[in-house]
């Protein structure tokens, strides 16, 4: 895990964290191609907080994950 991802792991288990440190933590697995990560984290996040932003990005996750997906099938 990238030095960033771990700070930001960090931070999300710390008490009374913002929004955005989960936003950010999803953004960040997406960007190492972790992306079953982080449509886990903006599912947990959406489940709680029912934020649209994190409900956005599960969306585009889920289009572009399974996208990912066919392409290494064929």
């Amino acid at each position: 895990m990238a030095r960033g991802n771990f700070y930001l792991e960090k931070a999300s288990h710390l008490a009374d964290i913002p929004d955005w440190i989960f936003l950010n933590l999803g953004i960040a697995y997406k960007h190492h191609g972790n992306y079953q990560t982080a449509i886990s984290i903006y599912k947990n996040f959406s489940k709680n907080h029912h934020n649209e932003i994190s409900l956005f990005r599960l969306s585009t996750l889920y289009h572009f994950d399974k996208c990912f997906l066919q392409m290494t099938i064929f």
